[in-house]
């Protein structure tokens, strides 16, 4: 990491704390269903009004979103916490989300979440949420995304970044035989 990088995610944490919150970044909406740009787009946007307007979370604007999400060079966040860390650390911020929506043959809408802290730990292990087929995929999928939302309880996390507690090794002790050479 740059210093310059460095110094903007300490001046953020900083901040973060001083106002108590939590600061998120969410990586760009991954739709598994057949549906245009135009429709992602606005789920990507109400997905990110949605953080926004949660009174226990600071997002980035929406222009130091694109930012981040440009310079992660990544794809493999559905998978890897350490893409998720990359994005928080870049952003500035001290947790990213990775959001997915899918639709099945029925029509039913399942959102699945999971958040990491620019530690690389998972802080919200993935959660999922189904909702019945509605009347249109995007009325059942911003459902879903609410329910997911409520259901990740983004706005406990901790607006600091707490160590990890480290456990003592489990298993066998070792015992240590000294002999005496004759």
């Amino acid at each position: 990491m740059t210093l310059k990088a460095l110094l903007l995610t300490q001046l953020l944490a900083a901040a973060a704390l001083a106002q108590g919150k939590p600061t998120l970044i969410d990586y760009p909406l991954d739709v598994k269903t057949a549906v245009s740009d135009a429709v992602i787009g606005e789920l990507q946007d109400d997905l990110r009004q949605q953080l926004a307007r949660n009174p226990g979370l600071l997002v980035p604007t929406k222009s130091s979103w694109k930012a981040a999400v440009a310079a992660l060079k990544r794809n493999d966040c559905e998978v890897r916490n350490e893409c998720l860390q990359q994005l928080a650390v870049s952003a500035g911020v001290l947790y990213a989300m990775y959001t997915s929506l899918e639709r099945n043959t029925a029509g039913d809408v399942t959102a699945t979440g999971r958040v990491v802290n620019q530690d690389g730990l998972l802080v919200r292990a993935p959660e999922s949420v189904q909702v019945a087929k509605k009347a249109t995929f995007q009325e059942a999928a911003r459902d879903a995304l609410t329910q997911l939302l409520a259901k990740l309880k983004l706005e406990t996390l901790s607006p600091v970044l707490a160590k990890a507690p480290v456990e003592e090794p489990k298993g066998k002790e070792t015992i240590v035989v000294m002999r005496a050479t004759p």
